[in-house]
């Protein structure tokens, strides 16, 4: 068996859809011998055939590619961008419903979908810790991890950009910017405050920007990457 996904031509990548952080919509770029041709790629069109089907296809006009870049650039790596957004369509990382809905409750939600999102030119990705915040160890499943929860959170950016700037921006939403308490529209509260609240406890030390020249693979295994779609569905399927 193989697996082919469909795809349709549109007039340009856009900058939000080639990143892979969307889990059901990739842009990629394809070429030919002397053409190139914008690709919107839908994982829900996606259907398994008999091997022996391959046989009766043509050879592909258009190739998905890596460009070639200056040593350890990451842009435009279509084909690299594409194989990690297929492989994690298999591995989706659910995360706790409690921890799904106090990271909602607190707005942390808010600076990781929106005020990061401002960022995209910057950032490769968005990472996160998530440990239990008490004594005993958790050595379950990540989805049934019960509150309350130790965050942290990576900020991968590219090469070009500062990690100082942007964990810089991140600290101020998160620990220095306030909004009204939702308990006392009298008072304002930062978003790690509201967070603690609600079981989740992040301190400053836990957020960190780091380029993407200077994470090791080793790094990157403990990290579970953040996306808008991917932790939202209900974990109770994750046991």
């Amino acid at each position: 068996m193989f697996e082919v996904v469909g795809a349709y031509g549109v007039d340009e990548c856009s900058p939000a859809k080639v990143k892979g952080d969307d889990p059901r919509v990739l842009h990629v770029e394809a070429e030919s011998a002397d053409l190139k041709m914008a690709l919107n790629v839908d994982i829900q069109k996606r259907k398994w055939l008999p091997r022996n089907c391959l046989a009766l296809l043509p050879a592909p006009e258009f190739h998905i590619k890596d460009r070639v870049n200056q040593a350890g650039s990451l842009k435009d790596q279509w084909l690299d961008n594409f194989s990690g957004w297929m492989g994690r369509s298999y591995t989706r990382v659910a995360l706790p419903d409690e921890f799904n809905d106090a990271l909602g409750e607190s707005r942390l939600k808010q600076i990781l979908e929106e005020k990061l999102a401002k960022e995209k030119d910057a950032l490769y990705g968005i990472y996160l810790t998530i440990e239990p915040d008490s004594d005993e160890p958790w050595t379950e499943t990540l989805g049934l991890m019960p509150s309350p929860y130790l965050l942290g959170i990576t900020l991968l950016v590219h090469e070009e950009h500062s990690p100082v700037t942007v964990r810089s921006k991140a600290v101020k939403q998160i620990f220095k910017d306030t909004l009204p308490d939702p308990l006392d529209g009298t008072k304002k509260v930062t978003r790690a405050e509201l967070a603690k609240r609600h079981g989740i406890r992040i301190v400053e030390a836990g957020v960190e920007s780091i380029s993407v020249a200077d994470i090791s693979l080793q790094e990157m295994k403990r990290l579970v990457r953040y996306t808008m779609v991917d932790h939202l569905s209900n974990s109770s399927m994750a046991a």
